[in-house]
């Protein structure tokens, strides 16, 4: 199988696991899978094949493109998903939401990070907020994952408290709402005693840059987004629906800026 390979076509972590499969007597057949794009096999190591990996590459936007305007926030996407790439960025991020392994997160906000600090200084007492989980049994999701890359590599804060209303209903939580408002996507601040131990484990990210604060210094009351500078992470952003519902959510902070992977074209919504 190495036959349809060079040594340029894998990275140094692909090499890593090749030597420990030496070592382990496993069979390389066993290692492959198949790309998620184009389905060749390739070291799960990198998800994508190296000629796949080129074109998402490819897509890529220049730190001075990357930076838009979107009612009155600062947008920040790393590409934008259009005609000439739907296909593509389609597969790419359906891969992605259906579980990609955590490493393709990290490769891809690394680029992200390394090109808009060129262009976007961040500031350093930015707290990011993830969008809602999809499921009721509040298990985190590629946006979450996104947003714990950053963190990671920005050493910024990170608070999981987004919640749709749908969810909170089946769990016993009513609203009044007008049946104009139930049309609308809604997000509530929401944490049960998991999830704050979720936040303060994410918020424990940081050791590795800098001395982080003690789990008990983080607290949360209703106005405490509200005076925060909060960077609110999803995998694509369309009309702003989500975002919009997200920033009332957390009571509307002065500072709401919105980083994504891809910017989805009107005509493709």
């Amino acid at each position: 199988m190495l036959a349809f390979y060079s040594w340029y076509d894998f990275c140094i972590d692909c090499l890593i696991a090749m030597k420990n499969l030496e070592q382990n007597k496993l069979r390389l057949g066993d290692w492959f899978r198949s790309c998620c794009i184009c389905r060749l096999a390739t070291p799960p190591i990198c998800w994508l094949c190296s000629a796949c990996w080129r074109k998402l590459k490819s897509f890529y936007l220049s730190p001075e493109d990357m930076i838009r305007e979107q009612d009155g926030w600062t947008h920040i996407r790393l590409f934008d998903w259009n005609g000439e790439n739907d296909f593509f960025i389609r597969l790419f991020l359906n891969s992605l939401k259906k579980g990609g392994p955590r490493y393709v997160f990290n490769k891809i906000i690394l680029e992200y990070v390394h090109r808009i600090v060129q262009k976007y200084p961040i500031p350093s007492e930015a707290v990011l907020v993830p969008a809602p989980v999809r499921s009721s049994d509040g298990s985190s999701d590629h946006a979450f994952f996104l947003a714990l890359s950053f963190s990671r590599l920005m050493g910024s804060h990170l608070f999981n408290p987004l919640r749709k209303y749908d969810i909170l209903k089946k769990e016993g939580f009513q609203k009044q709402k007008t049946r104009q408002e139930r049309k609308e996507i809604q997000f509530h601040i929401y944490q049960t005693g998991q999830e704050r131990e979720n936040s303060k484990l994410c918020s424990s990210v940081r050791r590795s840059l800098q001395k982080p604060q003690k789990a008990n210094q983080i607290s949360m009351n209703k106005d405490f987004f509200k005076k925060k500078k909060v960077i609110f992470v999803d995998d694509i952003l369309t009309t702003g629906a989500t975002a919009r519902a997200a920033w009332q959510a957390l009571k509307k902070p002065r500072c709401f800026v919105i980083f994504t992977l891809a910017w989805r074209s009107d005509f493709l919504a």
